[in-house]
């Protein structure tokens, strides 16, 4: 034997560089496959075994509620098992299956699968599931989708992990699929925390009303309905009394905040000289909640005096005013029974403000203004007034011509046609002008004046228009009110009244003249016929 090893090694040249070469390379292969035997497939390092939705909350005591454990991009998958761990006296298993699939979300091995492991343990609280795809199957699948649907009904008020342990993915060969895994969680542990009370006044007469803020948050895991008060406290009502009557949230889902206004009238409060308060507001607590402190919410002071609130007065001028103009506003007749004003605040209606004891204001356009005066004193005690100011627009010139109406429509040329125009001051002021009446633009006649036409005043203007010497036609007759000084709107000084048919006089033709005079002549005959006729029956006996 030790002979044959010898002259197989005795070669030299190329056969002994072949030898080796091929050698190293059987070994390289050797190391190659026993590595890949050896460790799990790192293909699928993306790969995720998860519980879905990783969180589930607002599920009552005895409601149920499911989740789905899915695998996410793998690949080559040929079975798996895992177990889930929770905690029993919270939650019980009550159904555990392969997803079947639905049309937009088909089952992982559905429907060519083999169970060999799925049982609820609700004593140890555990589910432990084992599947995977028959014997002789030769191709793992690839992809993403639901494993199992796991359903639970609720018995308690608290939480729990949904804890994936001994968790196993294979593929066809038999190697481990590396993967990583995500837990669940539940909770219904019901939790209100009022996170805010806020007094719209420090500082309040007594009798006066200020309104107290309240705002609850569920923070939660289920839904809550609860019932939320506020209070006012101090020395001598230690226990607190209520701002105002209780107010009902209903089904305030996790993570929703609900604000809650409460009137308060301080009519029943201490009548003593001052009185300051401290404010607070309380949740009910639910059933199976734990965190109760933060379910009553104490901020701020309110002081109830019983001084007399200030007196907001004011005054402007001009009294009627007009847009453009600039108005004086006036509050130094405001006072305070305390001491002094020590702030004057301005609303005007047009949605500018301003402050100062006093102001000026102009109003760019004609309205009703509501004025609102707000004044503070030296106590922080407010008094507002509120007066109704009439801005009218400004004044203006402006002449109208109101009617302009020829007596005739035809004429005959040398005719004379009498026109009627009528104006009118619709302006602010006394007005003195001239009118035209217009034929094609050429004046009828001479124009006439209209001197101190009172605001709201109507004047009747004559016309003659002769047409002696005017050509035949068809004439635009219209009247032209002169434009008086500062009058911008001139589209009325103007009125068109009409059209007149100037024709030419009829003349006489010779058979007309030949006609005329065989009438007369036949006419003088006729009459003398008659003469002698009436003489002769005299005659006769």
């Amino acid at each position: 034997m030790g002979g044959t090893l010898k002259k197989f090694f005795e070669f030299s040249g190329k056969g002994k560089v072949r030898f080796w070469i091929l050698l190293v390379l059987l070994l390289v292969n050797i190391l190659s496959l026993t590595t890949l035997m050896s460790k799990p497939s790192t293909a699928q390092e993306r790969t995720k075994l998860s519980v879905y939705p990783s969180q589930t909350t607002a599920v009552e005591v005895s409601q149920e509620f499911t989740v789905n454990i899915t695998v996410t991009d793998v690949i080559d998958l040929l079975g798996y098992e895992f177990k889930l761990r929770y905690d029993k006296n919270v939650l019980n298993a009550t159904d555990l299956a392969p997803h079947n699939g639905t049309d937009s979300e088909p089952g992982f091995f559905f429907p060519d699968y083999k169970i060999w492991k799925l049982q609820i343990n609700q004593t140890g609280g555990y589910i432990f599931i084992g599947i995977a795809r028959p014997l002789g199957t030769t191709e793992g699948l690839d992809g993403s989708g639901t494993l199992v649907t796991i359903r639970f009904n609720v018995t308690a008020y608290s939480e729990s992990l949904l804890d994936l342990y001994d968790t196993k993915l294979g593929d066809r060969g038999g190697h481990p699929i590396s993967h990583e895994v995500i837990d669940g969680y539940f909770t219904n542990i019901p939790n209100i925390a009022l996170t805010n009370v806020q007094a719209s006044k420090l500082t309040v007469t007594r009798g006066g009303l200020l309104t107290v803020t309240v705002t609850a948050e569920n923070v939660g895991g289920t839904m809550a309905t609860f019932t939320v008060a506020s209070y006012y406290y101090n020395a001598t009502f230690s226990v607190g009394q209520l701002v105002a009557l209780p107010q009902t949230v209903t089904d305030l889902v996790p993570g929703a905040k609900e604000t809650l206004m409460f009137t308060w009238n301080t009519s029943d409060v201490d009548s003593g000289v001052m009185s300051t308060y401290t404010i607070k507001a309380n949740a009910t607590v639910l059933p199976g909640e734990v965190d109760t402190a933060n379910n009553e919410y104490i901020d701020g002071t309110v002081t109830v005096t019983t001084y007399t609130s200030p007196v907001a007065d004011f005054t402007y001028t001009p009294s009627s005013p007009i847009a453009g103009q600039v108005v004086t506003f006036n509050a130094s007749a405001s006072y305070s029974p305390n001491g002094t004003i020590v702030s004057w605040d301005w609303k005007f209606g047009d949605l500018i403000e301003d402050s100062g004891e006093i102001v000026e204001h102009t109003y760019s356009a004609a309205a009703t203004y509501t004025v609102t005066l707000t004044v503070t004193d030296n106590l922080t005690l407010t008094h507002a007034l509120s007066q109704t100011v009439i801005v009218s627009p400004p004044p203006k010139h402006d002449i109208a011509v109101t009617e302009c109406t020829p007596n005739k429509a035809t004429v005959s040329v040398g005719d004379s046609i009498t026109i009627t125009v009528k104006v009118k001051n619709i302006g602010d002021y006394v007005e003195s002008f001239n009118v035209n009446v217009l034929r094609n633009d050429t004046a009828v006649s001479s124009p006439q004046s209209v001197d101190n036409l009172a605001e709201g005043a109507e004047r009747t203007l004559t016309f003659v228009w002769r047409t002696t010497g005017l050509a035949p036609g068809i004439y635009e007759i219209k009247a032209v009110a002169d434009t008086v000084t500062g009058e911008s709107l001139t589209s009325d000084n103007t009125r068109i009244g009409g059209y007149v048919n100037v024709k030419e006089v009829a003349t006489a033709t010779p058979d007309v003249l030949l006609y005329a005079a065989i009438g007369i002549a036949a006419a003088a005959v006729a009459g003398i016929a008659i003469y002698f006729l009436k003489i002769r029956k005299r005659k006769s006996p």
